[in-house]
């Protein structure tokens, strides 16, 4: 069974989070109904503590955020989650701050940049990172730390901390297993973010595995650099060169940009699109019909995993690696993943 939160607890008694701290922790003026509110929703669930947390009360810890700019649609749900954390911790004395680092046109420059400002011990006390790359050099800049640090969204060297990402081999696996319930598809294409870089990369061994194992040809691999544009143009060059293909894993936020192809190009309702993240364009294109299924990879919850890891790093508790569990959304419980 998971372990009861106070986030869960707050969200039982319809409180925020602030307050079911307070009221746990009798601090704050908060009215008695609303006490026994919490205490009662606490009881319910079985929630219990974390009296280490709560010996740091007043001991403030800084925790430092570096994750990059770009794509907003997607790093803000880190961001939010990471929120979420926050407020459940900020009674017992631990505060953040984060920075977005240009992953676009600085690119690795701007990642090095933003570790050599949280590098110094006195600013932060451990450090959440995402990185740019997973070269040796970045591997050695990061081993010149020697504050906690914990790897969201990038899975990185287990010999330099642990990670929080989603379970990034299962989510090729589920697409592969979608499209393959169709029946009549036999040719497909995977459209990667790059497959050099870890997640796309498992993606797409994921995919790759699942999909021989049922019987799919993976027919063609393109890469879009999370570019909305290039996803066009390289979908409608797999359309061109490979007719056949009946079906396309897209393994980045770009499928929106694959839809608009295929429609463009009157292929809609003859090629099946299984995309991933769910936000307001691929919620649309998943409510006409263009993309048949989303796969969830909940980063607001990959970002809130990662201020509790941080956490018991700090007070020198065990931690290990975390995959989230991925999720498929289609049009029938959309609404329970995006609201517009």
């Amino acid at each position: 069974m998971a372990k009861v939160s106070i986030t869960d607890v707050a969200a039982e008694a319809h409180v925020a989070i602030s307050t079911a701290s307070k009221a746990l922790n009798g601090t704050g003026s908060i009215g008695k109904d609303t006490v026994e509110r919490v205490m009662e929703a606490a009881k319910r669930l079985g929630y219990r503590p974390n009296r280490a947390a709560q010996m740091l009360a007043g001991k403030q810890k800084k925790i430092g955020i570096l994750i990059p700019d770009f794509p907003d649609q997607i790093i803000s749900c880190f961001e939010a989650g990471i929120a979420d954390a926050m407020e459940e911790y900020a009674s017992f004395g631990f505060r953040h701050t984060l920075f977005r680092y240009d992953n676009r046109a600085q690119g690795d420059a701007a990642f090095f940049d933003g570790l050599e400002l949280f590098a110094r011990k006195e600013l932060v006390d451990g450090l959440i990172f995402t990185p740019s790359c997973v070269s040796s050099v970045c591997r050695d800049r990061l081993m010149q730390l020697s504050i906690p640090k914990l790897s969201l969204q990038i899975r990185a060297d287990p010999t330099i901390c642990t990670s929080v990402t989603v379970d990034e081999p299962m989510v090729g696996r589920m697409a592969a297993e979608f499209l393959s319930l169709f029946g009549t598809i036999r040719s497909t294409g995977v459209i990667v973010g790059e497959r050099n870089i870890a997640i796309h990369k498992m993606n797409l061994e994921g995919y790759a595995s699942e999909a021989a194992a049922r019987g799919l040809e993976l027919t063609a691999i393109a890469d879009s650099y999370n570019d909305m544009n290039t996803a066009y143009n390289e979908t409608e060059s797999m359309l061109q060169n490979f007719p056949q293909i009946q079906g396309i894993f897209v393994s980045s936020y770009v499928a929106p940009a694959v839809c608009s192809c295929i429609r463009d190009r009157g292929k809609a309702g003859d090629i099946r699109v299984i995309g991933v993240d769910v936000y307001k364009e691929t919620a649309e294109c998943l409510a006409c019909g263009l993309l048949s299924a989303i796969i969830y990879q909940n980063q607001r919850e990959q970002g809130r995993q990662s201020i509790r890891q941080m956490v018991s790093l700090l007070l020198d508790e065990p931690t290990e690696s975390i995959r989230i569990k991925p999720e498929l959304v289609m049009n029938c419980n959309l609404s329970f993943y995006y609201t517009p």
